[in-house]
């Protein structure tokens, strides 16, 4: 039910606001659905998982909605819905919130997610045989090759994509396998794994090496008559970037 769900979350969104510029978000999603990394920082933090729902271009949402029925439903029947529906959640929290404090940029989609789906199943797939029927040795090629290709593709600017949710959606997905279900090497990966939680929370408040968190703490501040506070963003600002006429 989960994976029929989200699915049916995913189609929804696009029918609804799909075929837009995605520099450009509708008024209407923007306020609820998908928040920009500034509101996010002030509080709306449920934008990291209710984004992950959100599709602007059609071979976007069919590749991720294809590798939701796959894995998504595949993974659900073995461990069960409620504990679904928890890793679904987290994956999306997990993988949207990194690639906000690596990127500066929110991203949109259901890769981070998809490929936390891929790391779960690639470490645990010697131990559930549903896994091994899904995941033969093409998948995992592709799926490795997609990863990293998607980087050449984002670099070149033919299409901008969510690297940053990908790679931490992985990890993600491998740390819950491996402590979960192989309960590999526990007194190093579970402090590991808890050490990367940590860091998907700390930067929603915590981020002065991206310019527009330390934009709008400089901004916050100076509009709050706090001046040294807000001359020490100003001043991080133009260390980093000198040419930042703004600051």
């Amino acid at each position: 039910m989960v994976t029929i769900l989200s699915i049916v979350t995913c189609v929804s969104f696009f029918w609804a606001f799909g075929q837009n510029d995605s520099t450009s978000i509708p008024n209407e999603l923007e306020k609820v659905w998908f928040q920009n990394p500034e509101d996010i920082w002030k509080g709306g933090y449920w934008s990291l998982v209710t984004s992950a729902f959100v599709h602007f271009k059609f071979f976007h949402i069919l590749f991720n909605v294809y590798w939701l029925w796959i894995f998504g439903a595949t993974i659900e029947k073995a461990i069960g819905s409620a504990k679904f529906l928890v890793f679904v959640i987290l994956a999306a929290f997990v993988s949207s919130s990194y690639q906000v404090a690596l990127s500066g940029n929110a991203g949109v989609g259901f890769s981070g997610v998809n490929y936390a789906f891929f790391g779960f199943m690639w470490i645990s797939r010697f131990f559930f045989a549903s896994f091994r029927g899904v995941l033969n040795d093409g998948v995992i090629r592709l799926m490795f090759i997609w990863l990293f290709l998607c980087i050449l593709l984002d670099k070149m600017g033919i299409m901008p994509i969510a690297n940053v949710a990908h790679f931490t959606g992985f990890i993600f997905g491998c740390g819950v396998g491996a402590i979960f279900v192989l309960f590999y090497k526990r007194k190093l990966v579970v402090p590991a794994f808890a050490v990367f939680l940590a860091g998907s929370v700390l930067t929603l408040f915590w981020a002065p090496w991206l310019l527009n968190w330390s934009a709008m703490k400089a901004y916050d501040a100076h509009s709050a008559g706090k001046f040294e506070e807000a001359m020490g963003h100003y001043n991080r600002i133009i260390r980093w970037h000198p040419t930042n006429r703004w600051a």
